[in-house]
């Protein structure tokens, strides 16, 4: 009996561990697919606040992931995912007034600084 509880209690340790990379991959998975949906709409010009901050949170999820830090890498790549669908939303109906970058304006500001 005794035997019994402790192969329990490791085989639910043992499938516990198994879930932090699998959700946290798929998470990540959906972050990157919403940002290249976003960026698809024009998003770098329309939302630009919402797309590079998805874009800057999706590569710190990547970065946990990569130390094995899956709540991290979970956490952020849903931050990601929400702000790029944000970005997408924002994008479709002609981006956000008050952020959007005029492309002349671009530019003339590039040629300015000699690019």
């Amino acid at each position: 009996m005794r035997s019994l509880s402790v192969l329990t209690v490791v085989l639910l340790l043992l499938t516990s561990i198994g879930c932090g990379p699998i959700t946290s991959q798929g998470v990540i998975k959906e972050a990157r697919l919403a940002i290249d949906k976003a960026e698809k709409e024009g998003a770098k010009l329309g939302a630009p606040y919402e797309y590079f901050g998805a874009l800057e949170r999706y590569r710190k999820a990547r970065e946990e992931q990569g130390y094995s830090d899956y709540q991290a890498a979970f956490d952020l790549a849903k931050e990601a995912l929400a702000l790029a669908e944000t970005a997408y939303a924002k994008s479709v109906n002609g981006g956000d007034p008050l952020q959007r970058i005029d492309p002349e304006r671009r530019k003339a500001i590039k040629k300015r600084m000699g690019r």
